[in-house]
């Protein structure tokens, strides 16, 4: 059996992500912008959310409240400090976390590009 901190690490590679403030943004928009640093550990339901909630709290990470997303449950954790043991903790290199934040991130951005309706100029419309 798996020691927890692998066990921990090997859920976040499965279906993990960490999400990231966009500096840019919250130097234009301030007190408006409210994302911040969070380590995102999905679970298919209830019951695995329960497991990793307790697998965090044993090696003394704060889970916030579990909340459904889609058909599965997130558990998070906030904060950079948060973030930064976690992914120190459990063995998972930074690039690991960005490389898996970067392909949701353009995955997301696909889909809502590919729910837009796309605008054509007709014939004789335009310069």
């Amino acid at each position: 059996m798996a020691s927890r901190p692998a066990r921990l690490a090997k859920l976040f590679r499965q279906n993990g992500y960490v999400r990231m403030p966009n500096p840019e943004r919250r130097a234009a928009e301030r007190s408006a912008y409210k994302k911040g640093w969070e380590v995102r550990l999905v679970a298919p339901d209830a019951a695995g959310a329960e497991a990793i909630v307790a697998l965090a709290s044993e090696l003394g990470c704060c889970p916030g409240a579990p909340f459904a997303k889609g058909k599965q449950v997130v558990v998070p954790l906030y904060g950079l400090d948060a973030v930064d043991a976690f992914l120190s903790a459990h063995r998972v290199p930074r690039t690991d976390a960005r490389r898996v934040s970067i392909r949701l991130l353009k995955r997301q951005r696909a889909n809502r590009r590919a729910c837009r309706p796309q605008l054509h100029e007709g014939p004789g419309e335009g310069a």
